[in-house]
């Protein structure tokens, strides 16, 4: 059995605190809200509730990533000596693997096609073709005073 120090407890705490609150105003601005007033009410915005649940799920993993690890390193060490345990744990650290190649495969992608857009713009024109497209030549335009 794990015991969890102040600190992870701690964590742990503020992250649930944060979950409750989160979730008390969820519930009145879409729960309550179109019950009452026959629309949603918006007490939070959304990026405000966003950083809130990405704050809670950040503490919450540093109150229980210790425990975690040690609980999963003492399975491992326990079902070690069953094979068909040893295959299932290769079979999804190789999915787990390809999914997370694909999604940054995928995510590269779309990246590059924003940069790719971007870029393409300023490729088509070069400098000649800016100075000839330009109004306002040096030698279209009369010369000064004293030179005409």
């Amino acid at each position: 059995m794990y015991r969890f120090n102040r600190r992870e407890r701690y964590y742990n705490a503020l992250g649930l605190f944060i979950l409750l609150f989160t979730g008390l105003v969820a519930l009145i601005g879409y729960g309550l809200g179109p019950l009452l007033s026959g629309k949603h009410w918006q007490l939070a915005s959304p990026g405000a509730h966003m950083a809130a649940t990405i704050t809670r799920l950040f503490l919450v993993w540093l109150g229980l990533k210790q425990a975690i690890f040690q609980g999963v390193q003492s399975m491992d060490t326990y079902m070690e000596k069953y094979w068909p345990y040893r295959l299932l744990r290769w079979f999804l650290f190789k999915f787990i693997g390809l999914i997370t190649f694909l999604f940054s495969v995928v995510l590269l992608s779309i990246i590059d096609e924003e940069e790719d857009d971007i870029e393409s713009s300023f490729d088509e024109r070069t400098v000649d073709d800016i100075w000839e497209a330009h109004p306002q030549h040096y030698y279209d335009n009369e010369p000064p005073k004293p030179f005409s």
